[in-house]
């Protein structure tokens, strides 16, 4: 009587471990996808920040360099 509900238990505390480590291994896998995911993104929008900048200190290098050009010019003549 005792051997049967003890193996009973133990059975059921067998299924509920299998069950836990299963939503554990969900949970975890979906943790990692989530993090994977915004890491992308913040690199991405990194990438596209410094592109920008640079984009923009280029126009004002290119355009004070011909201003300055343009001023010697005048001067010159």
């Amino acid at each position: 009587m005792v051997v049967d509900i003890t193996k009973k238990v133990t059975h059921i505390v067998q299924i509920v471990i299998q069950i836990v480590t299963h939503i554990v291994h969900i949970v975890t896998q979906t943790a990692i996808q989530t993090v994977t995911h915004i890491v992308h993104i913040v690199t991405q929008i990194a990438i596209q920040t410094v592109t920008h900048i640079v984009h923009i200190v280029i126009q004002i290098v290119t355009h004070t360099a011909t201003h300055i050009v343009n001023h010697i010019a005048i001067q010159d003549n």
